[in-house]
């Protein structure tokens, strides 16, 4: 069975074509599974022609601390996920309801190492929810 994958991802800043986005294989996430999600339910709304993200607020704050929680150090807040998540819906060509997943992953550097030593990305995947 193939995985059913998107026309595009939010990553590290861009949204992108599901196929560029790439971590190397010996990342601290791939390796240890280094990362912190959160998990989002969009709804699309037909009359409105919009999206809705249910109890965003309470997600985003709860990925923050789970961070904290991990102390991944990272520069990312809400309104970079906020902003991530709006330029991915909009690029999508879906209108149903979708999986919203907000990552924030070690990419390079033990984890073990000191903050500073650490490179960390982030991604945001939505897919349909009957694919996920």
């Amino acid at each position: 069975m193939r995985l059913e994958t998107p026309p595009f991802l939010f990553m590290n800043g861009n949204v992108v074509p599901w196929a560029e986005a790439q971590v190397h294989i010996w990342s601290e996430t791939a390796v240890r599974a280094t990362n912190v999600f959160e998990r989002l339910h969009a709804c699309w709304l037909p009359d409105r022609q919009a999206w809705r993200v249910v109890a965003w607020a309470d997600h985003v704050e709860r990925l923050a601390c789970s961070v904290r929680l991990m102390r991944i150090p990272h520069g990312y807040n809400t309104g970079y996920f906020s902003a991530a998540v709006r330029d991915l819906l909009l690029a999508l060509p879906y209108r149903q309801d979708l999986y919203v997943r907000p990552t924030i992953f070690v990419e390079y550097g033990p984890f073990t190492s000191r903050a500073e030593d650490l490179e960390v990305g982030a991604y945001v995947v939505a897919l349909p929810q009957s694919a996920r």
